[in-house]
This record gives structure tokens, C-alpha cells and sequence, in this order.
């Protein structure tokens, strides 16, 4: 019943009944009724928000236990139920718990839900079953097996190449740990540690260590074997002919080579061990000699060759049509393709060949006689092309006469 309604139904029973001295009693009564419905207010709200910041704490209390720790191993569902779980304090005595129970209306109780409702609505997503907490990844505390020590690298060493041939070099180059002092050894002879190269000016095999410094000595960390080839030598002899009237040089090699190659001023001329060369024009020339071996290992040599007088086609000077024909030396039985012609005083041609075999024979059709004179002086011109498409023009002048020395 409603404080209202009582002291309603109250004052219905009363109504018409008024005793003597009866108003003061009556004001007593309400007042005391009056206290007595305040007071019943202010428990049910501090009853009300008890149960309410119960609630709540047990609420924070699971999510902070689910937070923290959701997928640890150490954890049976037991445990995690516990932790969720708020533990609610109850009342100091039975009568006090009865009491709240008895002063609080029926009607009240299906508005309030109890604290254990609302702690069993919390997701359960803390409350994994064993086998899914299996799988769970699991931080495992460190250990001194487990902390992961700095590495230290070996240094590291490349060479150009193992194989090579007398007179060449072999580059290194040196990767990894360079924090300690490093050198190389060849044959076991300390290297400049700021040298990358090393010159082999002799044949023969060779062992190339690379070395750390310790704290009395070098200490050998790795080993490369070399082998140096010889070159085949590339000494070669010439000898000059003794007709100035056709320098012409025969070259000899003296080295035992599979290949050899000759070049003059830089220009190939021969792939013979023995050859010999016509210079058409005095002056000084670079012979070379280039040779290669079985290993691939070249040589050259060089020479300077002087030649005096220039070739000319060893074509002569004075003419007797009486007693020959003309006709330059160095065309006779050559190959080369040539076009000679023969010009009078004039400027006049006279006489065209481009066969060795034909001949100027002294005609002269523009002659009193059809013949040249005696001592004329007449001028020739020839151009060679030899068998490499060389082209050389030649040129010079003869004397007719046509008395012999005798």
C-alpha cells in the first residue's frame, strides 16, 4: 500500500470522529507519518544506487580481466569465470536483509534487475575454451639461449682471375668485416695493405693469402692458387738487300709461336714467320712483331728500319732506243695493276701501257722522224695499285741518247 492511500484510508476512518483534545494527537500521528515516509524514500534510493554501482563495478571488473589478458594458457575457464564474476557483499545481517526486503514493495522488485542479471549479460568472449587457447600465440620470456648474439662476418676476397700470363697483373677486392687490419701474401711476402694489385714479371705458379693482423704475427684466413703463364718471346732479324736500286727487306722470327704478325708503321703485311717487304720511299720505319702462344700469352718486339733511297719503280734514267726498250724495272713480272704513259718536252703523250710486256720502243709520232731525238729529255708517270687496293704513283725522267759507253 502506498503512503498516500494509507493516510487517505486513514482519515476515512476517522472522519466524524473528534474526541476531546483530540487535534494534537492527530498532528503528532501525521507528522510521525510524514518521517516515516521520508525515511522509507531515502533507504530505497541509497538501496537503489548500491545496486546500481554494484553492478557497474562488476561490469568494469570483467572487461578490464577479458582486456588484459583474453588468450592466456595459464587460465582454465574456472579461473576466467571467477575473474569476470563480481563478488557482491552482502548485508551485515540477516534481520537487515530482511528488513530492506520487508519495507520494499512487491511492484518494486520486477523494476530493479539484481546485480548477478547483469554480470551474466557480459560477452564471453574471455571464456575461450581450452583447445582455441591452444593455438594461441604464446610470449615466452626471454632466456640467454634465446638472445641473439651480433654476428661477425669473415672478410670476404675476389680475384680478377686465376690463370694469366707473364708480365699481366691480378686486381683483388675485399667485402665483409673490415674493422681488422687486413694484407695479402704472394708466396708468403707481405704486400702494402693499400695495394689492389700485384704484377707477376715471372712465369711460374704462384699462392695468394689474404691475412688478419693478431697481436704478434698475420694469421692466413684464405688461400688463392695463380698460374703465370710464359709468353712466347718475339725476337725477330732482318737483312737488307745490296741492290739500292730495289730496297727491298727480308724479316725473320726467332720465336717459337703458333702466330705471328708483322706490322710496318702500324699497317699488317704479313701473318708469315719469314717475309720480306719492298719500301717504295726512303726514310725511317716501325717494324713489330706480334706473337701468341699455345696459353694465348702475346709478345711483340720492335725495330727501327732506314732506308736511303727511294724505289721508283727501279725505272732508269737514260734511254738507247737503238739498243733496247724501256720499260721500269719494278713492273716487270709484278702483279700489281698499273697504267704507265710517257710525255714528250711538250706535255704531249706519247706512248700508254698497262702490260709489263709492252714496251716503250723510242717512237715518237710527233717526231720529224716518228723517233725520238737524241738527247731529249722525256718525263714518265705510273700509278700502281698493289693487291690490297693500295694506289703509289711513280714518276721521273729519261735521257735518249744513242751512244753507248763503249
Amino acid at each position: 500500500m502506498r503512503p498516500d492511500s494509507f493516510e487517505e484510508s486513514l482519515r476515512n476512518s476517522l472522519d466524524g470522529f473528534e474526541p476531546g483534545g483530540a487535534a494534537e494527537a492527530w498532528n503528532a500521528i501525521e507528522s510521525r507519518v510524514l518521517a516515516n515516509n521520508e525515511s522509507y524514500l531515502s533507504q530505497k534510493r541509497k538501496l537503489n544506487y548500491s545496486k546500481a554501482a554494484l553492478a557497474m563495478v562488476g561490469i568494469g571488473l570483467a572487461i578490464a580481466a577479458w582486456w588484459v589478458n583474453p588468450f592466456s594458457d595459464s587460465s582454465s575457464p574456472s579461473d576466467i569465470a571467477q575473474a569476470t564474476t563480481p563478488v557482491v557483499t552482502p548485508p551485515e545481517s540477516k534481520q537487515e536483509a530482511m528488513a530492506v526486503v520487508q519495507d520494499e514493495p512487491k511492484s518494486e522488485d520486477a523494476e530493479v534487475e539484481s546485480p548477478s542479471k547483469e554480470v551474466r549479460s557480459i560477452p564471453t568472449a574471455a571464456t575461450e575454451t581450452p583447445a582455441k587457447q591452444s593455438t594461441k600465440a604464446v610470449a615466452k620470456p626471454a632466456t640467454d639461449d634465446h638472445i641473439q648474439k651480433p654476428v661477425v662476418s669473415s672478410p670476404v676476397w675476389q680475384i680478377s682471375t686465376p690463370v694469366l700470363c707473364q708480365g699481366e697483373s691480378v686486381d683483388w677486392k675485399i667485402s665483409g668485416n673490415r674493422d681488422e687490419e687486413l694484407t695479402v701474401l704472394v708466396n708468403n711476402r707481405k704486400l702494402n695493405s693499400k695495394e689492389k694489385q700485384f704484377t707477376f714479371k715471372k712465369a711460374g705458379n704462384y699462392e695468394i693469402a689474404l691475412a688478419k693482423k693478431n697481436k704478434k704475427d698475420w694469421q692466413v684466413i684464405d688461400t688463392k692458387k695463380v698460374v703465370v703463364h710464359p709468353r712466347g718471346g718475339a725476337e725477330f732479324s732482318y737483312d737488307k738487300q745490296k741492290d739500292y736500286q730495289a730496297p727491298i727487306v727480308a724479316f725473320n722470327s726467332l720465336s717459337t709461336s703458333e702466330s705471328t704478325k708483322w706490322y710496318i708503321d702500324d699497317y699488317l703485311v704479313s701473318e708469315s714467320p719469314e717475309t720480306s717487304h719492298l719500301f717504295r720511299n726512303k726514310g725511317r720505319y716501325s717494324v713489330k712483331l706480334v706473337t701468341e702462344n699455345e696459353n694465348g700469352c702475346k709478345d711483340s718486339s720492335v725495330q727501327t728500319i732506314r732506308i736511303l733511297r727511294a724505289y721508283n719503280l727501279m725505272a732508269s734514267s737514260v734511254f738507247n732506243p737503238d739498243q733496247e726498250k724501256w720499260m721500269p724495272i719494278g713492273l716487270k713480272g709484278n702483279k700489281n695493276i698499273f697504267e704507265l704513259q710517257i710525255l714528250n718536252p711538250n706535255g704531249e703523250i706519247i706512248f700508254k701501257s698497262n702490260d709489263a710486256k709492252k714496251e716503250w720502243d723510242g717512237t715518237d709520232v710527233n717526231a720529224v722522224k716518228q723517233k725520238a731525238p737524241n738527247g731529249e729529255m722525256y718525263l714518265w708517270v705510273a700509278k700502281v695499285t698493289d693487291s690490297k687496293g693500295m694506289v703509289m704513283e711513280y714518276g721521273g725522267s729519261i735521257l735518249v741518247s744513242y751512244y753507248s759507253e763503249d
